[in-house]
């Protein structure tokens, strides 16, 4: 996957999970931070994002996507993509 389809895919699946808890939609770019940008968007919807993503981006479903390594940062959109990159090798 390049790099625009895997931004692409994340922030789809974004939209969606924010449709179906019944949020309002709100732009969504490189430099949103999900967990803190995204009205509503917590922890409980990271860990559903990883599982909706886990097959497509190569990763563990109880990964969280939306906070750094040590967990104590929340990541942005750009910065989810650069792990995912790191993650399928490219």
């Amino acid at each position: 996957m390049t790099r625009d389809e895997i931004k692409q895919l994340l922030i789809e699946k974004l939209r969606e999970i924010q449709e179906l808890s019944g949020r309002e939609q709100q732009e969504i770019t490189g430099e949103t931070r999900p967990l803190v940008d995204l009205v509503g968007f917590d922890s409980h919807n990271d860990l559903e994002l990883s599982a909706m993503l886990a097959d497509p981006f190569n990763i563990d479903d109880k990964t969280r996507l939306g906070v750094s390594a040590d967990g104590k940062r929340p990541l942005c959109v750009r910065e989810i993509v650069d792990n995912v990159m790191e993650n399928l090798g490219n």
